[in-house]
């Protein structure tokens, strides 16, 4: 920064340190979203093998039955 910058070295670290504690704050959501969306997808797993495994025994034992 030049002598003629009207702002001083001061309200330039005040502004980073601000940007900074934003960016700090925005990643932690970024990562919490992050998470959720990993266990949201861990519990549709979840949920589909388990249909899965009824819905096999159950299919074939219809087809045995009926057949």
């Amino acid at each position: 920064m030049s002598d003629g910058d009207p702002i001083t070295k001061r309200e330039f670290d005040a502004g980073i340190a601000a940007i900074t504690d934003r960016l700090d704050t925005m990643n932690g959501s970024i990562a919490e979203n992050s998470r959720f969306r990993v266990q949201s997808k861990a519990v549709y797993g979840v949920i589909a093998f388990a249909w899965v495994s009824i819905l096999i025994p159950l299919t074939a034992i219809a087809v045995a039955v009926l057949g």
